[in-house]
């Protein structure tokens, strides 16, 4: 066999060697980043939107503040499923970026009432 053949036949092995590595990379990122079907792809949250319209709703209907352990199977009855590491954390981080158009106000104890202006507006 000549050298210039044998040195090709080396380069393929290596070559073939580095693009199973690859591949092998490949794979595990896609399991593990969520670009696939992997083990750590989280399902997303509803719209903060939707959720503030939803918690404004509940709130009127409850006729009180709500606090967000008792807004969040509310939430879940409607199909508004919050997930993360701490849903009540996300549940108020949604209703805080809402705060200025949602009519929503976190009281002190933390539960939440719709303005009364709104609550007038709802009923009429």
């Amino acid at each position: 066999m000549s050298i210039v053949r044998e040195n090709a036949l080396r380069q393929r092995a290596v070559l073939q060697a580095q693009l199973k590595r690859v591949e092998e990379f490949l794979r595990l990122h896609a399991l593990f980043s969520g670009d696939g079907e992997g083990l750590l792809t989280k399902p997303e949250n509803p719209k903060k939107e939707a959720v503030a319209e939803a918690v404004r709703a509940l709130i009127v209907e409850a006729g009180k503040p709500l606090s967000r352990q008792e807004l969040l199977p509310l939430l879940a009855g409607r199909g508004l499923v919050v997930s993360g590491r701490d849903p009540s954390m996300v549940l108020n981080t949604m209703l805080w970026r809402m705060r200025q158009s949602s009519g929503i106000t976190k009281l002190k104890g933390g539960r939440y009432e719709v303005s009364s202006k709104l609550v007038r507006e709802v009923l009429a």
